[in-house]
Formats: C-alpha cells, structure tokens, sequence
C-alpha cells in the first residue's frame, strides 16, 4: 500500500471515529432485530462544507438515495446526509493524492510514465483524446508477443499506442508495456496490483469515470484479458479479448462485466479457435444460471486467420462475416455467417459498470491479490487468507430491503452498503441459508474514507457493513456500524 494512503486514510477519519465502541454480538437466526441505544444527539450535515458542490466521477444525482437527513430506523437517530460525505471524502481524498498525479495529460500528445510494486516496473503511454472536460472513459489496450525478447515486445507494444487509438472519440487511451518478456508478460502476480495503481491513479489524474473503464488486447494481450477480466472484474465495465487462449482461466467472476470474444475461424495455434468458442459456451451457460449478469458475445471471423482478413479495430463501420451459430459450427462445421461491426470499442462504448451491482457471483481462487489490500469484490470483503478456497454469491433487493448471502467454503463474508443500495434508515432484512435475521445499522463514516482509501474509487465508497460467519450451527449476523450513543 502507498504511504499516501496511510496518511489520507488518518486525514480522512480524523473527525470521523467509527459510530460503536465496541463489535456487537451475533445476532442469530432466530434473534429479533438488533436493539440500539437511543441517541445522544443528531449528526448535523452542514459540517460538510461545500462538499456538495465537488463532482465525483461518474455520479449522477440519483433522487431515490437516501443521502438526505432521514430517521434511521427503530433506533431514532438522525443520518448523515451521505452524499454530502461522498463528495467531501473525495475532495480530500484528491487533494492528497500524489503530486504526479495532480497534472493531466495534455490532448494530442502520448506521454510516457511508469509504476512500482517490488520489484516490477510498468511502463505505459497514455493519451488524451477529444476535449471533454466531463469524467471520461478509459480504454486499456494489451499488445501482442510476450515470450521473445525485449526487442520484439517493444516492437508490439509500440503497436498497440495507436492499435485501437484511431476508434477513440473522447476518452484516454493507456498502452501498457508487459512487465517481463515471459508468455505471461501481462498477468505475472505483481501486474494485478498495478493495473489496480493504474486505474486510481488516471481517476484522478485524468478525470476519467471509473464506470467507464475498458480493457482490450490482441494475442498475448488478449492472453491477459482472459486472465485479468476475471481477477478484477470490479474494475471493469467492459471487455475485448481477440485472439487469445484463456489458459483454462474459469469466467465465473467475469458477472456484471460485458465480454466480447474475438477470433479467427483458422487461428488453430494451440486450439485458440475452439477454445474461444468453448468460453462463449462457458459463459451461455452461466447467463443461462443467472440471467442478466453474463452479457457477452463471440465474433468468430469466418476465414480469420490469427489477424487477417477480420479487424477489431476498423472505424469505418464496415462490416465482417462472422460464425452465426457456434454451437453448430464446433459439433458439425456449420459455417454459415451474419455480418457485424466487430469494431472492439465500438462494441464496448454501450456498457457502463454498475458499481454496486444486484447481484455478484464470487470466486475466490480466481481473484487477484492487490498489494495487500483487503480482498473485496463489489460490496463483499473477506480476510485474505481465504483467497484459495471457496465462492460467495449475494444479491439485494431495495423492494423489501434486504440482502441474501450463500457461500461454498467460506468462513466469513463482510458485505458492505451504501444509501445507494437500500435505505440505510430503516431495518435491513438478511437472509443466509434459508434463515433471517434483521438488523438496524448506521452509516459509519470511517469505513465510509476506509473503502475509499482502499480501492481509490470514489464509486466504491460504503458506510455500512454486516459480518455473515459459518460455523458449527445456525449462520451469525453481526451489525458491524450501528448507532451508538455519546457517553
């Protein structure tokens, strides 16, 4: 983790100290709603400053939140007024942040800079395209080689700084050089942390929205995007992955991110064409499990070769016959074609991240470490020890306020919400494993600068956390932000 972090996360929870002196118990299945003290005194939001004026990236005002003053529940105290807190945490959050982070990239020009996790060094280009002064997306593109030498993969990353650029409108277009020159240059362990770097860094850097991040990749490059999409799913609204092997990486984590797969029909180099088209099968069969999370689509480019005659990348609107059926064409050879526009950030430009999504599916051996930071998902955190092992599925449901949690080999799951979510002022049913329980919470400002420090995503602030724990008997529900009044 950075110093700088240490620092602004004590700045930020200066004044902040969390709302319990001390962990509730458990509230088991049969336990009624979790009793709290009444309060001592009501929070006054006009301590926030101008803070509602301050712009977070990719926020929009959202007038079923419940960031105004609001009774909180049975317990009679007063919220917070939370979107007025989001803004001053990201004000301040900004205003310490690395010097080098504080000037952005002037329009028309590619700029070299670099990152630091050990011992591993990235390298990348960034560049400014079109004159938003609004958030902007952020497009990630991979480039070919990996496995030869320095001067090769240079060469191929010199290729990707304008590879997709030419489709860009408004928007950042960031090439990354591969950290080593191994098969796996773009998803060696220490590069997860550092695409992790590289996205909070642009954030502020760059004004770009942190819903509207993109990642591409060709070849080796999309080698990484068969293993990065998975890892870091959270980070991500969209995906292009053309021309890779997924190296029997699962797409179990891949929910709520948009997935297009391309390939060419003859690319037979280690059965990169059949695999990509048993990946698209992989994911019909999760959408088909849960319905609306797997949005995807495979462009599997009749007489493609490895990188010809298809593009992914032409921005002229023509179009390209791909495989129709390819279910059909890998049982029987049906190759019969629909014509697209297979333009990779055209595709991508239609999705948008939701970053507190109805529901995550949850893989834990799938996941990256991330500098040794907690390991989070969306709105569920758990104790990184576990990262081996297990896999968390949990949905909400503002109609009835409630949350449900199931879990496979998993001690203990954190899930955290913000008024964004459900109303935080009224009792949050939960259900785990067929029981429920209901708790009251309270918003907590200190996780609330905690979960921002953490992830460097203004989008991923969250003000209020249960503990869900398995154990010999019934699940524990433990309320870990409720009110707690002045001595």
């Amino acid at each position: 983790m950075y110093r700088w972090r240490l620092a602004c996360l004590a700045a930020l929870t200066a004044g902040c100290g969390p709302k319990t002196t001390s962990k509730p118990p458990a509230v088991g299945a049969d336990t009624a709603a979790q009793d709290t003290a009444p309060p001592g005194d009501t929070v006054d939001s006009s301590d926030t400053g101008d803070a509602d004026d301050t712009e977070i990236p990719g926020e929009t005002a959202d007038s079923g939140d419940s960031g105004d003053t609001a009774d909180s529940g049975d317990t009679g105290a007063t919220l917070p007024d939370l979107d007025a807190l989001e803004a001053e945490l990201w004000s301040a959050y900004v205003a310490g942040a690395p010097t080098e982070w504080s000037t952005p990239t002037p329009a028309g020009a590619a700029v070299e800079q670099s990152l630091t996790q050990g011992s591993a060094t990235m390298r990348y280009t960034v560049e400014r395209l079109g004159s938003a002064t609004d958030p902007v997306p952020l497009y990630i593109a991979l480039h070919g080689g990996g496995g030869t030498t320095a001067s090769v993969n240079d060469s191929q990353w010199s290729a990707m700084q304008s590879y997709y650029r030419d489709s860009v409108t408004e928007g950042i277009y960031v090439a990354p050089r591969g950290i080593t020159d191994n098969w796996n240059l773009h998803f060696e362990a220490e590069s997860y942390p550092l695409y992790d770097q590289l996205i909070e860094r642009l954030i502020v850097q760059e004004n770009v929205d942190p819903d509207r991040v993109y990642l591409l990749g060709f070849s080796a490059g999309g080698d990484g995007v068969y293993q990065i999409a998975p890892r870091l799913a959270d980070r991500f609204a969209g995906v292009n992955m053309s021309a890779g092997h997924p190296n029997g990486m699962p797409a179990d984590n891949t929910a709520n991110v948009a997935y297009l797969l391309q390939m060419g029909e003859y690319d037979t180099a280690y059965d990169r064409h059949t695999e990509a088209a048993r990946y698209a099968q992989q994911l019909d069969a999760l959408e088909a499990a849960h319905p609306g999370l797997y949005t995807h689509a495979l462009y599997l480019h009749r007489d493609g070769s490895h990188n010809s005659p298809w593009s992914d990348r032409d921005p002229s609107g023509s179009t390209y016959p791909v495989i129709a059926d390819y279910d059909a064409w890998l049982d029987s050879g049906d190759r019969a074609s629909v014509e697209v526009d297979s333009n990779a950030v055209f595709w991508l430009d239609n999705y948008t991240r939701e970053p507190w999504p109805r529901a995550v599916v949850w893989s834990l051996p799938g996941w990256a470490h991330r500098d040794g930071r907690e390991l989070s998902s969306y709105w569920l955190a758990v104790d990184e020890a576990v990262i081996g092992a297990g896999s968390i599925e949990a949905s909400y449901d503002p109609a009835d306020n409630s949350v449900t949690v199931s879990a496979v080999d998993v001690a203990a799951v954190e899930v955290r919400l913000n008024h964004h979510m459900l109303d935080l002022s009224q009792p949050v049913l939960v259900r785990v494993d067929g029981t429920e329980t209901t708790v009251s919470l309270y918003p907590d400002e200190a996780l609330m600068a905690e979960t921002l420090t953490s992830r460097g995503d203004p989008r991923m602030m969250f003000s209020a956390a249960i503990e869900v724990a398995w154990g010999d008997g019934a699940p524990a529900v433990t309320p870990l932000t409720v009110y707690t009044a002045a001595p």
